[in-house]
């Protein structure tokens, strides 16, 4: 699978592009399941402009990534920011909790409904960039 990456300030309208160029590539390759990784992948990309925007206030100097892979058999998003890293507490909630005590709560839902949709799910991080990596098997 080839890599295809872009790097866009954090804002909403960085997130419709970055959807929209998920969504051509997976309908290329005739992925089975792109509906359900595109709302992943929705959850993710909001993610990563709401920690910039927290880290670094409404600057438009910290971008936030996509690298997409994707064949009709598998796709991996990778979504990165330089926020400074996902807390302990969320990486918690992602390991142990479940969709339905998430729903109860009035924010946090994003990762356990990432972890819901895709079939991995997992971060690396390195000094101050986090990367989400969403992987998904397709037909």
């Amino acid at each position: 699978m080839e890599w295809i990456e872009w790097n866009g300030p954090p804002t909403v309208h960085t997130i419709d592009f970055m959807e929209g160029l998920c969504r051509r590539i997976l309908e290329e390759v005739s992925f089975s399941h792109t509906d359900r990784l595109l709302f992943a992948v929705h959850e993710g990309l909001i993610n990563a402009v709401e920690a910039t925007k927290v880290a670094y206030g409404q600057t438009l100097a910290h971008p936030i990534s996509i690298r997409i892979a994707a064949n009709g058999g598998l796709a991996e998003i990778q979504i990165s920011d330089s926020a400074g890293g996902i807390s302990a507490q969320s990486l918690q909630k992602l390991e142990t909790g479940g969709l339905g005590d998430a729903l109860l709560e009035e924010s946090g839902r994003g990762l356990l409904l990432i972890k819901h949709l895709a079939d991995e799910v997992f971060y690396q991080v390195e000094g101050d960039m986090t990367t989400l990596i969403i992987r998904k098997r397709g037909n």
